[in-house]
């Protein structure tokens, strides 16, 4: 194993694990019923946001594979769901989606967003290739990303689970499960939470590594990074890690990577994040999927704002349970999807009011 320590330059840290000063704020559920909520998007242009919908649990009829001694399911439950003002829809149904046995955990649409106002998709899975050909040729975009033609044709973009069986940028294992993702003039930018790495798309599908994210030791054990969420900033990337069970408080961090060189440790401090996003002010936003840790009896999730000092400011520390992903509205709205880790129908798009 390389060590962390040659893969990280040591940076000043904006932010430490200080405690946090608090804030009003605002919580409307603007839309119930969702099916697994995850990454959303707001579209400046149309008024709207746009949500990620991995599916619902209750599929069971289409062609099942293990992993490991647990099967999986596949059904073309997933979707794209548009909330605006004045109406709320599915715009995209049928997406390939996977759901365990014991019908808790769905996976498949696990973000999207917008480049020149085309809708980029990315889809998750959690395993290997042979894990991705159990389901046959209709669950092909699983572990992949994706875009619409001109046409409003979907079509696959950027083979992720293949390029990690094929080149596993960070050896630790072999496993693949694309969760987050930013689209810029360069391509679309994923975090690959399985694969510890985070990868750039390039529109002809071809994929590079922009970094491999390796095991640390915490408290005598290793954890692995799983990296979750990735946004952009004055040229530099933030990817923001979930860190590894048994999901430790305070364990996760944010790295800053600038292509060509290596990641920094950019914050510390932090708890199993999800996603994160720059405000209007330039200010970080991290949501975090369980302030006490995934295997806390309390499951309630927290939005922080790093201020421009490094201080960091607790936005909303009740009424978020297993929050799903972050997008930065008009004014001082955020919208955050909620209840993330249901099994479907049960999901919600909350739209938060911060009071400066």
């Amino acid at each position: 194993m390389i060590a962390l320590a040659v893969l990280l330059t040591t940076a000043v840290l904006p932010t430490g694990p200080a405690a946090a000063t608090g804030t009003a704020t605002d919580i409307e559920v603007v839309a119930d019923g969702l099916n697994a909520p995850r990454g959303l998007v707001y579209d400046r242009g149309r008024d709207r946001v746009l949500v990620a919908e991995a599916g619902v649990a209750t599929q069971d009829n289409g062609p099942c594979t293990n992993l490991g001694r647990t099967q999986w399911c596949y059904g073309p439950s997933g979707s794209v769901f548009e909330y605006t003002s004045t109406s709320q829809k599915r715009i995209v149904t049928g997406l390939p989606s996977i759901a365990n046995a014991t019908k808790d955990t769905v996976q498949g649409l696990h973000d999207v967003t917008l480049f020149r106002g085309r809708k980029q998709l990315l889809f998750g899975m959690n395993g290997r290739q042979s894990f991705h050909d159990g389901f046959g040729p209709d669950a092909n975009l699983l572990g992949h990303t994706a875009t619409f033609t001109d046409d409003n044709q979907l079509v696959g973009v950027g083979d992720l689970v293949g390029y990690e069986e094929a080149n596993n940028p960070e050896p630790d294992s072999v496993r693949s499960n694309p969760f987050g993702m930013y689209s810029d003039p360069d391509g679309n930018v994923v975090a690959d939470a399985g694969g510890n790495s985070v990868l750039l798309v390039k529109a002809d599908g071809s994929i590079t590594v922009l970094a491999a994210l390796h095991p640390r030791v915490v408290n005598g054990g290793e954890i692995d990074s799983v990296p979750m969420a990735v946004t952009k900033a004055n040229g530099a990337y933030y990817v923001a890690e979930l860190s590894g069970f048994p999901y430790y408080t305070g364990e996760a961090r944010i790295y800053r990577i600038r292509p060509g060189q290596a990641p920094t440790i950019w914050a510390t401090g932090f708890t199993n994040i999800v996603d994160i996003a720059f405000d209007a002010q330039g200010r970080m936003l991290v949501l975090e999927l369980a302030r006490n840790g995934l295997l806390d009896p309390d499951q309630t999730g927290r939005l922080v704002r790093i201020e421009d000092d490094g201080s960091r400011t607790d936005l909303v520390t009740t009424g978020l349970t297993n929050p799903g992903g972050l997008a930065v509205g008009p004014g001082n709205v955020v919208y955050v999807t909620n209840r993330t880790t249901s099994a479907g129908g049960t999901g919600q798009l909350l739209k938060l009011t911060l009071h400066q």
